[in-house]
């Protein structure tokens, strides 16, 4: 049973720390900053030198603020919902560890029955529902209501910061390097 139950959370490791680890990220905001500052640059000519260094030095506090203010609650969604994932998957291990002790009180013919149904139930949870969980495939149709660790599982692994939010990030870390390459 053990072994079943960590096969998933090593499956569910391995998956999210490809999209978790920023690698695209960080060439992509680096080439945005250049250019940015290149354009801005090719703009800060003549009067529009002027006008340029009129822009107050003042503003990249407050912009800086609210982008980490941004940041730090996109963060805290995330956790939150990597938190509720964690305990939904050990509610539904405990569960299935409290039916394999129960099974130990069963008839020899009975228990070996039942605990290989459960192997097969993590078996196919590990092979199936969690690669259809990353891709956010899984669906609730065959999630019996008796089954609540597991339906909270599969809708923790719906959960996904709204675009909304990441546009107005994106947006705000935009205008905070505007802002960066005018006062400069």
């Amino acid at each position: 049973m053990q072994a079943g139950h960590g096969g998933c959370n090593e499956r569910l490791d391995t998956q999210s720390a490809g999209a978790a680890d920023g690698t695209g990220y960080f060439p992509f905001t680096y080439l945005l900053a250049i250019i940015i500052f290149a354009a801005v640059s090719a703009l800060a000519t003549g009067e529009r030198a002027k006008s340029f260094q009129a822009i107050s030095p003042g503003m990249l506090p407050v912009l800086g603020i609210i982008f980490g203010l941004f940041v730090a609650f996109t963060a805290a969604q995330v956790w939150s919902d990597n938190d509720r994932a964690s305990a939904a998957v050990s509610r539904e291990a405990s569960a299935l560890r409290a039916v394999m002790l129960l099974a130990a009180g069963l008839q020899p013919e009975q228990e070996g029955r039942l605990r290989d149904l459960i192997r097969g139930y993590i078996e196919q949870t590990a092979k199936v529902e969690w690669p259809m969980m990353a891709s956010q495939k899984a669906s609730l149709r065959a999630a019996p209501a008796a089954l609540d660790a597991r339906r909270q599982r599969i809708i923790v692994s719906q959960a996904e910061v709204n675009s909304v939010k990441w546009w107005s990030l994106y947006l705000q870390a935009i205008c905070e390097l505007l802002v960066i390459a005018v006062v400069q």
